[in-house]
C-alpha cells in the first residue's frame, strides 16, 4: 500500500464524486473517486475520532468549534496536486485505524480484504482542516450536510456572514 503526502480534494460535478488526487512518497500522482454513499459512511468515524480527541463536558462543542476554526485559519495554500486520468481508481472501500494522536485511512478498490490501495494518516489538526475541506466539497456539490455538526459548519462561515456591518 503506497503512503500519501498530500491530498487535494474537489467534487467534480460531471462525476457527482469528490476526487482526492494524491501524491505519493515516491513522487507518483493519484487520483481517487470517493461517492457521497462512502463519504457519508466515513464521517461518522471521523468525526468520533476528533470528539474523543476534545474530549467531553458542558464546553465540549465550544471547544470543537474554536479547535475547528483554528485549523482553518492554520491552512496554508499549497499548490494543488493533479494527476492524470490514467491514475484513477474508484474506492470501494476504506479503512480506518485510530491511534491516541492520530487516524489512518486506508483507500481500497477491491473491499475491505484487498491489499493494494493508498493510505494517508492525519493528526487532529491535519484531520480537521481536511474536514473543512470536504465540508466545502459537500457544500458545493449540493449534497445533504445534515450529518455534519454545528461546530464544522459555522467555523467554515465568517463570523459576519449576512449580517450588515456598520
Amino acid at each position: 500500500m503506497q503512503q500519501l503526502q498530500r491530498l487535494t480534494t474537489e467534487y467534480v460535478e460531471t462525476e457527482d464524486r469528490v476526487r482526492l488526487s494524491g501524491a505519493c512518497e515516491d513522487g507518483a500522482l493519484v487520483q481517487l473517486w470517493l461517492t457521497r454513499r462512502l463519504a457519508d459512511r466515513l464521517l461518522p468515524l471521523l468525526l468520533n475520532w476528533l470528539g474523543q480527541q476534545a474530549g467531553e463536558g458542558a464546553h465540549a462543542e465550544v471547544m470543537q468549534e474554536f479547535a475547528q476554526q483554528a485549523a482553518r485559519e492554520a491552512l496554508a495554500p499549497l499548490p494543488s496536486v493533479r494527476a492524470q486520468d490514467d491514475s484513477s481508481m474508484l474506492v470501494q472501500a476504506v479503512d480506518v485505524t485510530t491511534g491516541d494522536n492520530a487516524l489512518g485511512l486506508a483507500f481500497k478498490a477491491g473491499g475491505p480484504s484487498d491489499e493494494a490501495g493508498y493510505r494517508i494518516g492525519f493528526e487532529a489538526q491535519a484531520l480537521r482542516q481536511w474536514l473543512g475541506i470536504l465540508h466545502d466539497q459537500y457544500r458545493k456539490a449540493e449534497w445533504p450536510v445534515d450529518a455534519w455538526p454545528s461546530w464544522i459548519t459555522s467555523a467554515g462561515q465568517p463570523a459576519s456572514a449576512g449580517v450588515p456591518l456598520h
